[in-house]
Parts: C-alpha cells; sequence; structure tokens
C-alpha cells in the first residue's frame, strides 16, 4: 500500500506527491502543506499559522484506521479547530457552536477524502447543511453503487472513466445499468477489491501490469507505457474531460482516494506516471504535437465554417472532436454544456 500522497503538492516547499502527513488548511482554499514545513510553521501572504489544520495520514495509515470504526474521530472543526471528531459528532458540534458564522471554510471530510470539487471551499453557514446533506448517512468511507445504492461496494467495481464519480457494482455493470448522463457504452475501468489487488500485483514489473483501459475509445490491458503511447497517438486531440484510469485504479492503495477528472490526460500522465524514459515521453509528446498541428493544417486547407453559426473558422479558434468534425471553440463548448453528441453526426462525444 501507498506511503505517499499522490497528485497533492505542498504550497511552500513545492514537493509533489509527498509522503508522511498531508496538513490541510480549512480556511484556505486549496492550501496543504508537507508535515516538514507545518512543523516549522510556514506561512503565505493568505496562510497564517493559527489557522485550523486537518493532519490527514498517508494511504496505507489511513486504511488501518478505517478498519477500525472506533479509530475514525480524526475530523477537526474548520470554525474552532476542534478536534478528535466523526461525521455524526463534528455536525453535531457544527449545530451546537457554529450555525449562525458566515466565512468560508473547507469541508474536513471532503478534504480528507479528495472529493471537494469545484464546491470545495463553501460558506460556513451552510457547512451543516453540507454535512447532514452529503455525509450524515455514510455507513462507511467505501465507494458506492451510483445504481443499487449498495454501500460500500462489495467486490469488483467498475468504475467509468468518463462520468464524474460513477461507480457500478458487477451485479449492475453486467446488468448495464445506465443513468441520465451515464450510458452502458461509457468505457470502465475494472477493480480489484483492495486486498486482491494487493495480491495480484506483489512482486510483478510495472510493464507487466495491463490493467488498464483508454478513456476515449475503451481499448484495454493496457500498461502504463502503452497507455500513454496509445493516448499520444490517437488522442492528442482530446481535451474533454476524462477520469485517468490508473489513478481511479489506484484507489485500492486508499479507499479514500477519489481520482478527479482530468482535461488534458497526457499532461496528467507525464506529471503524475511517467518515472523513467525520458526519451520515449519526449517521442509521444512529438507525435502529439505533430497530430493537433495535422488537424490545424487541415482545418485551414479546407476553408470550413463551423455549423453552429455558420461563419468561418481560423485554425487557432477551432476545437476538432473525436468524430473529426471542428467548430469554433466557444460554440461547440456551449453545445457540449447541454448535449453529449457531435452537432453534425450526432456522434458521441
Amino acid at each position: 500500500m501507498s506511503e505517499i500522497h499522490w497528485g497533492i503538492v505542498c504550497d511552500h516547499c513545492e514537493k509533489a506527491s509527498f509522503g508522511g502527513f498531508r496538513v490541510a488548511c480549512l480556511v484556505c482554499r486549496d492550501y496543504d502543506l508537507c508535515e516538514e514545513c507545518h512543523r516549522k510553521k510556514r506561512v503565505s501572504l493568505n496562510h497564517q499559522a493559527y489557522h485550523p489544520m486537518l493532519m490527514i495520514p498517508p494511504p496505507k495509515k489511513m486504511n488501518e484506521i478505517l478498519d477500525h470504526p472506533e479509530q475514525t474521530r480524526i475530523f477537526r472543526c474548520p470554525n474552532c479547530g476542534d478536534g478528535n471528531f466523526n461525521v455524526q459528532e463534528l455536525s453535531a458540534h457544527c449545530l451546537e457552536y457554529h450555525s449562525y458564522k458566515s466565512c468560508k471554510v473547507r469541508c474536513p471530510i471532503c478534504v480528507t477524502f479528495r472529493t471537494e470539487g469545484r464546491k470545495g471551499w463553501i460558506a460556513e453557514d451552510t457547512l451543516l447543511l453540507h454535512l447532514l446533506a452529503s455525509h450524515q448517512n455514510d455507513k462507511g468511507f467505501g465507494t458506492k453503487c451510483s445504481s443499487c445504492k449498495a454501500d460500500p461496494i462489495v467486490g469488483v467495481r467498475m468504475a467509468c472513466l468518463i462520468c464524474k464519480r460513477h461507480d457500478l457494482c458487477e451485479e449492475c455493470h453486467s446488468k448495464k445499468r445506465f443513468s441520465r448522463k451515464h450510458r452502458s457504452y461509457h468505457p470502465v475501468q475494472t477493480i480489484l477489491p483492495p486486498n486482491e489487488m494487493e495480491r495480484s500485483l506483489k512482486d510483478v514489473h510495472q510493464d507487466e501490469i495491463r490493467i488498464f483501459r483508454c478513456p476515449f475509445c475503451g481499448d484495454d490491458e493496457l500498461n502504463v507505457r502503452e497507455l500513454i503511447g496509445h493516448c499520444g497517438k490517437y488522442h492528442a486531440s482530446g481535451h474533454y474531460l476524462v477520469h485517468c484510469p490508473i489513478c481511479i485504479s489506484e484507489e485500492w492503495q486508499s479507499d479514500v482516494w477519489q481520482s478527479e477528472q482530468t482535461r488534458n490526460i497526457l499532461r496528467h500522465l507525464k506529471w503524475l506516471h511517467f518515472d523513467e524514459n525520458v526519451d520515449r515521453w519526449d517521442e509521444v509528446e512529438s507525435e502529439a504535437r505533430s497530430d493537433e498541428e495535422k488537424n490545424l493544417e487541415d482545418i485551414e486547407s479546407e476553408d470550413e465554417k463551423c455549423c453552429i453559426c455558420q461563419e468561418s473558422m481560423k485554425a487557432e479558434d477551432c476545437r476538432k472532436l473525436t468524430c473529426s468534425h471542428s467548430y469554433h471553440r466557444e460554440c461547440i463548448n456551449q453545445w457540449l454544456r447541454d448535449n453529449t453528441s457531435c452537432p453534425n453526426c450526432r456522434a458521441e462525444v
């Protein structure tokens, strides 16, 4: 199991994916320190040493804590700094002492489980409502099935690589369950239970782990290198939000990991998952640039018009979808807010 907080950067020393405790400020927006910087009481323009801080153990230690429910009193009140609450005790504390405040804070539960998203910084007078709505009925800290609501999912988990935090149990996936946004043809990543995953990957070289699926086209049985090469070759222009299949698979290392969606998968793969063979990455990046330049040249040579606004397009203002149709970036982005298909050929994007 991992001792590293993958994807977290210390906002003082700028160390990325560090070990030890992660110390998250509950007042500043998206402010985290490594254990050493917190011990030295590092501050910034906005962050002060007296701000309430939440000590978050590394994934391996967190899993040990969550194995014993009596030890899950790990949350701190962002309003006054009182600590050692579980979910229900934190809600009761906020109801008694902090139901009248209006400054902005971070939910300590969302911070711990990395499920903040864009609304992670919330007004204090809505923190109690947020706790009651989002966390009061939590049975545990596993992943809930988005269809049958089984909490937590037991056995194999099927994580959609397109929809934001959409997970299915094996039974619901086999029955092709879908929702308003999720479709049964969306690429999904198969994730084994933590113990089984750990046993199956023990003493296995990284290149032999061919378990990842491309979030753009659904090709599977790829290792990390093959996934990077595949995305660089076929999906260099793919800029819609997807989940990284590696991050979402590494949730087995920590049940509290919630993979956020990324818009540029190649940059994400390079930053978090590509740790050697830089020459190969340079090849992939060069190939990706060539594909993007070719796409722009095609647009310029064809003198296309945007079929949404019927005006001519300049290459630098265009976005090309996976179906090869191009539009003004602003036009297609506005279209895709309410639709999930190409306005020309109706192919899913």
